[in-house]
């Protein structure tokens, strides 16, 4: 959570609510109800795609390669002969380490900013107003990347991505003043700018991805994904 002591505004709509803000119980189920409702929503829409998807999307007939020796398939990826074969393939998994360094840097105090109390350097929202602003904000970014993926590749994956990261960095800017606005829409604005652009990086650079994995080998080279686009920015990012 942003604070574990709730701001002036918190305390008072505690005390509407009867519960006592010096109270440790009351003030966390308080500060993690907009959490709870949170994560129910998404976690809600998750599993209806999921539950959907089961019925939809076409039965996966891959049937897996069991060739050759454990360690020698295991560490395939690594190899300097199969890099020099596939370079453009490892030059997006550099530029999707560099993209998710940065995007780990800020986004575990994404919501802590938005949360966090003025005096704090924060925009003060909790409640329902955050529910209802950071659903907006994932929500329209969210149906805008799938509009523009369905013309990802009739304009060219690198013509989406450097604009895409472009309106990141721009959506960066504006979400930095939104204390100095003070106001809902810019709030609201800025957030979908900067998670379009972060939701259109990662949709180019995945899709980049899969097209240079080779078809034939695509398993062999999970592990080294993993360690590019997670393993590393995870360590790094937050640093």
């Amino acid at each position: 959570g942003a604070n574990s002591v709730p701001s002036a505004d918190q305390a008072t709509a505690m005390k509407a609510a009867g519960l006592d803000s010096t109270n440790a119980i009351d003030a966390a189920n308080f500060l993690a109800k907009p959490w709870l409702i949170f994560f129910g929503i998404f976690g809600a829409v998750v599993t209806v795609v999921g539950i959907t998807s089961f019925f939809l999307l076409t039965k996966d007939e891959i049937v897996p390669n069991h060739e050759g020796k454990y360690w020698s398939r295991l560490f395939y990826g690594f190899r300097p002969t199969v890099i020099k074969q596939h370079k453009r393939l490892y030059i997006a998994w550099l530029s999707f380490l560099c993209f998710n360094c940065a995007i780990n840097a800020f986004m575990p105090y994404y919501m802590v900013y938005m949360q966090n109390s003025t005096a704090n350097g924060g925009l003060n929202i909790n409640g329902s107003a955050f529910t209802i602003d950071v659903g907006s904000i994932l929500l329209i970014a969210s149906i805008i990347v799938i509009v523009i993926g369905l013309f990802m590749d009739k304009i060219g994956k690198n013509k989406v991505l450097i604009p895409g990261v472009a309106i990141a960095a721009l959506g960066f800017i504006l979400f930095f003043f939104g204390q100095s606005v003070n106001q809902t829409w810019y709030i609201i604005i800025a957030g979908i700018i900067m998670m379009a652009g972060y939701l259109i990086g990662t949709a180019v650079l995945g899709a980049i991805v899969r097209d240079e994995t080779p078809k034939e080998d695509v398993g062999l080279f999970q592990g080294v994904r993993m360690i590019f686009v997670v393993l590393i920015p995870m360590i790094i990012g937050p640093l």
